[in-house]
């Protein structure tokens, strides 16, 4: 089976990618833990950091300084620029899948899934090698078992497709929804 994907999935489909690649260890451990919003919790973590250095900073000028206080602005402060750093990172991967503006052709056979980007980068997990196939909001991820956190993406539109093919050809792989 063959399915062309000739346009851009939605902002949705690919936060729910980026949300699901961001927290593959964590779903290879437990398939059907909750896939959390990374993109919002970084994003109000960060506000949090913001907003409690702040407080410590007016706190400081009030009352003084001492030592404690010292540390914990220091600590806010390294915590406020890694979150930055991880929640950029984050968009930037969400930002190029949403550019990516070539032709792909998923493939389901007897083998595996495939998904081929106009003969430029072909990913190939065979069903001996898939995890799980989960469908979370707006995507399918085909989960590759190895800690590569190789993932195959397919807009949740073509469940009615997939997901029958799956259950057909490869009976033994979990899906989970």
């Amino acid at each position: 089976m063959q399915i062309l994907i000739d346009h851009n999935g939605s902002d949705a489909f690919y936060t729910d990618a980026v949300n699901m690649m961001a927290q593959y260890r964590s779903l290879l451990k437990k398939p059907g833990r909750k896939v959390e919003n990374m993109l919002q919790t970084y994003k109000l973590l960060g506000i949090a950091a913001a907003v409690m250095f702040v407080i410590m900073a007016a706190m400081t000028i009030a009352w003084g300084s001492d030592t404690l206080t010292k540390v914990l602005m220091a600590l806010l402060a390294v915590l406020f620029v890694f979150d930055i750093a991880y929640y950029s990172a984050l968009k930037k991967l969400r930002k190029r899948m949403m550019d990516d503006k070539r032709t792909s052709i998923l493939t389901l056979d007897e083998n595996g899934v495939e998904l081929n980007k106009e003969d430029e980068q072909v990913v190939r997990i065979a069903w001996d090698n898939l995890a799980f196939v989960r469908i979370y909001g707006e995507c399918i991820g085909f989960v590759s078992k190895d800690v590569s956190g190789l993932i195959v993406f397919v807009e949740r539109r073509y469940e009615g497709q997939v997901i029958p093919y799956v259950r057909e050809t490869a009976p033994g792989v979990t899906i989970i929804s």
